[in-house]
């Protein structure tokens, strides 16, 4: 993987990966295989649990949220975050992506990552502590859906969040100069 200084990166270098044995590191990529996805290809729907979970290697995508029948642009997505993850974990779709350069992935079958939930308790743990924006915009959709906020006042609720909770990418927090005290973080997987 590389990012835009051309510096060399592997999956230790991203949560939830940073704790792992390079023998836990080799059986993941040994098991796993690389997939491209050209510009304005769909890689996530909402309405499947995909199989693989996708972990971005390169490229961006763009979630994607509906308002009365049209989409739009929830954020985009890039390098070290994962695609279908949060779908699996809680049982039920939520992701809705499409590529918005070419993309690579490593593809990671959700057997593997079922075995990584049940077995690692690196990989749990940080599965258990994780939001995941697809799972809040999912639940501002029940509450507007339900009436208990205003379906406009969702993208703004929405945007408050991203704004306030101090969004930042992978490579960001993987910058050891790069102060993260009293941040909340949530990532656009």
């Amino acid at each position: 993987m590389e990012n835009n200084k051309k510096q060399s990166l592997s999956l230790s270098d991203f949560a939830p990966f940073k704790e792992f044995t390079p023998d836990e590191l080799d059986q993941i990529t040994k098991n796993s295989s690389l997939l491209k996805y050209q510009i304005g290809q769909v890689i996530a729907r909402k309405s499947t649990i995909q199989d693989p979970i996708l972990f971005i290697l390169s490229g961006e995508v763009i979630m994607l949220g509906t308002n009365e029948g049209t989409e739009f642009t929830i954020a985009k997505l890039g390098i070290g975050n994962f695609i279908g993850l949060s779908s699996l974990l809680r049982a039920q779709s939520c992701e809705q992506m499409i590529c918005s350069t070419e993309v690579k992935v490593l593809a990671i079958t959700n057997e593997i990552i079922l075995d990584l939930y049940n077995n690692n308790q690196k990989f749990s743990y940080w599965c258990n502590h994780k939001i995941f924006l697809a799972e809040v915009y999912d639940l501002l959709e029940i509450f507007s859906k339900n009436k208990l906020i205003n379906i406009k006042n969702k993208l703004l609720i929405l945007k408050e969040l991203y704004k306030n909770l101090s969004v930042i990418n992978s490579v960001e927090i993987n910058n050891k100069e790069f102060n993260l005290d009293n941040k909340v973080i949530i990532s656009g997987s």
